[in-house]
This record gives C-alpha cells, structure tokens and sequence, in this order.
C-alpha cells in the first residue's frame, strides 16, 4: 500500500522541521510544494488522486493570488478543503472566530503556528487531523514528546512566534491576555492629544521581565515580537517597542477579538459598504480603493466601535489578504491613506 502523502508549503526551516517530524514519526511521507504560478493546480490534482492524503498551507508560501484567503477557499474543492490546515505563521493575530471562519470555508483547521510544544499541548488539533485523514494510527502525547525529543526540536527565536514560545512557553494570543490583564491600559494625553485605552512600553517591559525572569533586552525583544505580529502596536504607528513611556494599544479588546471576519468583509464591500472610487495624490491616480480613516468612520459609526479598535479589526482583514494599502507600505491607519480590496 502506498504511503500517504502530507503536501507541505511553509516559509520557516523551524516549522517545517516540525512538521517533518511529526509527519514520518506517524509513517507519512512529507512532499514540499514547489512555489510556482501552477502550485496549486497540481495540489488539487494530486488530492484527488490520494484520497488520504493532506496539506499544510501557510498562506505566506503561495502563490500571490491565493495568499487572500477566499481566492484561496475558491479554488479547492471541498473535499480537498477539508483536507487541508491553514497556517498563518508570524502573519499576525489568530482568535478562535477565525478559525471558526475558516472552518465555515470548508478548511480543517487554521492553525498559527506548527511548532512542537504547541502540538503537544493540543495533540486534537494536527496529529489528529493527520490520523483521521491518512487512516493511521494516532499517537500518544508521550510517543509524540519521544520523537520530538529525539529531534532537538526547540522554537525558532528568529521568528516571532517561535522567540515567544522560547522565553514565556505561551502563545502570541496568551501572552497579549496575560500582558493586557497586569498593565494600565487607559486614556492617556499627550501635547494635549488624548489616546485610548493605550499602556506604557516601560511598565509593559517591567512586568515581561519580573513575570518570565528574564532580562530588560529579553523583555523588549518580547514586546517587539508582539508588536511584529500585529497583536500590539504603536499608537501613532511611529515606534517599534521600545523600554520607554510610549504609548501602545493590544489587540486583544473583548469586542474586537469575537468579530467574524468573514461576515465584516462582505459587509465592507457590498452597495452598503466603504466608499470605492478612483482618487489621486500628487498627480498619481489609483483605482478603486478608499480612505483608512473613512473606513475607521464607517466602523465606529456602525458598529459603535471605538476608533482604535475599527483599526485593529481593519488589520486582522489586511493579515488574511483581504485588504491592502495601495503601495503596499503601510498596515490600516487612521489617516487619509489608500487601500484596496483584493
């Protein structure tokens, strides 16, 4: 009988390592796929052809097209789609109405990351899929733990994920809980400008380094990994994260983190939606895009959410491929800038 194939399209050394262990400690075979324009074609082709066969899809590893995510659930079939993990590693915030939405599309699972220590704190979530699909046999927490021992798997501090995983043992999503639910985040003022629900870099550093007992320069490169992964950010996006009395917001807010993309996207771009015209700047035309700041109005107006947070939830779009500046230079602001459905 043929081993089956698991198709692998990942952008990290340290994640497809990951991956790659779990796959042969199950007795799979790991097949990369090649980025080129037709990847996809012959992923869907292969499939078809194995029926207990699967893939781990990191949106960044495709092909430009199909990093938006519902090009992507458009060109698989069904019974391929469900044969299929999502990954979104160092792409930014992943809350569970996303992966909702994401199994609502026809998807497996969406999952942010595939690193060892994840998947032995959820065995339910890929080594699972993986048994179901390919008719193996699952293993335990404890053959897993051997095999990923045997490996020297470690989380990859070059990435952002992989460096919060290394010093605090949590997820992105956690540590931005645990962080927001220890710090002042409230309006502070600034050269007579209020800001929202904003905390201090300093305090948020002191806490980082007490917590995990680790050093100041640990703590910050922490708070960065946090700020590259969109979960917290500048709040005039002028900053990385620094040990200073600057000013960050989390996107970690009670409302913001229970909004299904999926539904706010159609509601975006139906006749009721963002104004979508041609415009200029500078004597440059760009078509069919709208204004940031406009679309911060259409949120807080209504969906009576605060201005910070219509942005935050206006990144989370951007991260999936959805939504994009012009230029592709800058994330959502609120400002006259220029973006684009995509």
């Amino acid at each position: 009988m043929k081993t089956p194939n698991v198709y692998l399209a990942l952008p990290h050394d340290a994640a497809k390592k990951s991956a790659r262990a779990l796959i042969m400690a199950m007795g799979l075979l790991p097949t990369e796929l090649i980025d080129k324009p037709q990847a996809l074609k012959c992923l869907v082709e292969k499939m078809l052809a194995e029926p207990q066969s699967g893939a781990l899809l990191d949106l960044r590893s495709l092909p430009q097209a199909a990093r938006h995510v519902l090009h992507l659930s458009e060109q698989l079939p069904l019974e391929i789609k469900k044969r299929v993990v999502l990954l979104r590693h160092d792409q930014g915030a992943m809350w569970p109405i996303d992966r909702q939405w994401i199994q609502e599309l026809g998807f497996a699972e969406l999952l942010a990351e595939v690193d060892a220590s994840a998947m032995l704190a959820a065995p339910e979530h890929l080594p699972a899929l993986l048994a179901q699909w390919t008719g193996q046999a699952a293993l335990s927490a404890q053959q897993l733990g051997g095999h990923f021992s045997a490996m020297n798997l470690r989380p990859d501090p070059a990435s952002s994920r992989g460096l919060i995983r290394l010093h605090t043992a949590m997820s992105a999503e956690s540590l931005t809980q645990a962080l927001m639910a220890h710090v002042k985040s409230i309006d502070r003022t600034h050269r007579f400008k209020t800001y929202n629900a904003c905390f201090l870099g300093d305090e948020a550093t002191q806490w980082l380094s007490q917590h995990f007992r680790s050093s100041s320069r640990v703590a910050v490169q922490l708070g960065q990994a946090l700020l590259q992964l969109g979960l917290v950010h500048h709040v005039m996006h002028e900053h990385e994260f620094e040990n200073q009395a600057f000013f960050y917001r989390a996107d970690a807010t009670q409302t913001g983190t229970h909004v299904h993309l999926g539904k706010l996207f159609i509601e975006l771009t139906s006749p009721q939606g963002l104004m979508v015209q041609d415009r200029s700047y500078h004597g440059t035309s760009y078509s069919q895009c709208w204004v940031g700041a406009e679309a911060v109005d259409w949120l807080h107006i209504k969906k009576k959410l605060p201005r910070h947070e219509a942005e935050n939830l206006l990144n989370r779009l951007l991260s999936f491929g959805l939504i994009e500046h012009v230029l592709q230079e800058h994330r959502v602001k609120d400002e006259n800038y220029f973006y684009r459905f995509r």
